[in-house]
Formats: structure tokens, C-alpha cells, sequence
């Protein structure tokens, strides 16, 4: 069991340790319940932007995990290379938050790239044929060759994303 924040950083643009302390404040009260339990956060939009050095300053020390989502792109009609490209460069975020951790703390905290696709504005029918496969394969090697803990598609089969009927 863990908890997790989804996509707060645009509501908390430029208000990182407030997220940070909403955060922590529920990963305390669940830890006191079960000190086993790994906490983490918060499922980035953005893992580039300033809010992050904001929540790591606060969270960084208390934390089990980092999470974060990117998408390619939100227009249908964006070049599929540029997107193969992206996707095989994945793996780089993770680098890049390593990098923003240790700013921070001594601490190995894992990465969590916990939600990515073609597409954020969906419908996007790549998503759904063999591009969507090409595009997961391509996220995957980048990924295999980065220090991620773990990875998700945004998501399996539901009509608008996945390569499954």
C-alpha cells in the first residue's frame, strides 16, 4: 500500500513546500498507522519546473519515492519521429531527478515514471496500433538504460489509450 498524489504541481505552481507539507502530512499520519508503508510523490505533470526544487528542499528527507508522468505530445497531428525520438529519451528524466535529489539529500530515493503515452489529449488513434507499440518499446529501452525504479503506460485498453482491445 502507498500513497500517492496525482498531478498537483500545476495547482501548486510556485507553492512547492506547501505540496511538500501536504505530502508529508499524510505520509506521516499513515506511517504512525504502519511504519513499513512507502511514501512518495507527488506524480508530476512537470518534473522540470521550480516546483520540484520547492517540494524536494521539504519532502526529500521523509520521502520513500518520486513520481512523475510525461506524454510526447497533445496534438495527433505532431511527426511520429519526434515522438520515437522522446520516447527512447524517457529515461533522461530520471537521470535529471537523480540529479535534483541529491541537491537535496544523501538519500536514495526511487523514481517512479508512473504514467506516459503518445498523447495527453487523447483522442489520438497512434496510441491504439502498432506506433503506440513502437512508441512503449522505445520507452522501455529508455528506461532499462536510466536509474528508474519502475514504469507505467498511461494505460493498457480503454479506447483512447493502450494497444490492447
Amino acid at each position: 500500500m502507498f500513497f500517492h498524489l496525482d498531478e498537483r504541481d500545476d495547482v501548486y505552481k510556485g507553492k512547492g513546500t506547501a505540496l511538500a507539507n501536504l505530502v508529508l502530512e499524510a505520509a506521516r499520519a499513515m506511517k504512525k498507522v504502519d511504519p513499513t508503508i512507502l511514501v512518495g510523490g507527488p506524480a508530476l505533470i512537470h518534473p522540470w519546473q521550480e516546483v520540484v526544487n520547492d517540494f524536494l528542499v521539504t519532502a526529500s528527507g521523509e520521502l520513500d519515492f518520486i513520481s512523475y508522468h510525461t506524454y510526447a505530445t497533445g496534438d495527433s497531428n505532431a511527426p511520429l519521429q519526434g515522438m520515437f525520438d522522446g520516447a527512447l529519451g524517457l529515461g533522461g528524466i530520471a537521470t535529471y531527478m537523480n540529479g535534483e535529489i541529491a541537491k537535496h539529500t544523501k538519500r536514495k530515493l526511487e523514481l517512479f515514471h508512473n504514467e506516459f503515452n503518445i498523447s495527453y489529449a487523447p483522442p489520438d488513434q497512434r496510441m491504439n496500433n502498432m506506433d503506440g507499440a513502437i512508441f512503449d518499446a522505445l520507452a522501455l529501452i529508455g528506461f532499462a538504460e536510466s536509474p528508474i525504479t519502475g514504469s507505467a503506460a498511461w494505460n493498457e485498453a480503454d479506447g483512447w489509450y493502450g494497444q490492447l482491445s
